[in-house]
């Protein structure tokens, strides 16, 4: 059996036919171990995930930061099952990246449209 890391994940996507897409991600056998110490050292420590673009329009560029900690690899995990975890946690959070920036844009958008409080009170109120 190869000893390389193949890592199945399936990712549910919202498209006109609801289908499921799967990605299979192989690691050379020389880079397993490689990947494997870079995960179990990234799990279980706070991680950020940040975004940002770059356009001729400033309008139109892209901002986000999501922060999050993917959990240590479980005893009861193989290395392949620990593997698709930490990639579907990532994948996740990118989703929620791009999500969070979403809503925060629409947040933006809805609160420019109050009207500052008007605080002016005439000199003559008190003589």
């Amino acid at each position: 059996m190869k000893k390389s890391l193949i890592v199945l994940i399936t990712v549910a996507i919202c498209s006109v036919a609801f289908a499921a897409v799967q990605l299979t991600i192989t690691v050379p056998d020389q880079y397993t171990a490689q990947v494997l110490a870079a995960m179990n050292t990234l799990a279980d420590t706070h991680m950020t995930l940040e975004a940002r673009g770059s356009s001729p329009n400033p309008a139109d560029d892209f901002d986000g930061r999501w922060d999050f900690r993917i959990a240590p690899k479980d005893p009861a995990e193989n290395n392949i099952q620990f593997a698709k975890r930490f990639t579907t946690e990532l994948l996740r959070a990118s989703v929620r990246l791009v999500k969070s920036s979403e809503e925060n844009q629409r947040y933006r958008e809805e609160v420019s449209q109050i009207a500052v409080p008007d605080v002016n009170v005439p000199n003559g109120i008190i003589e």
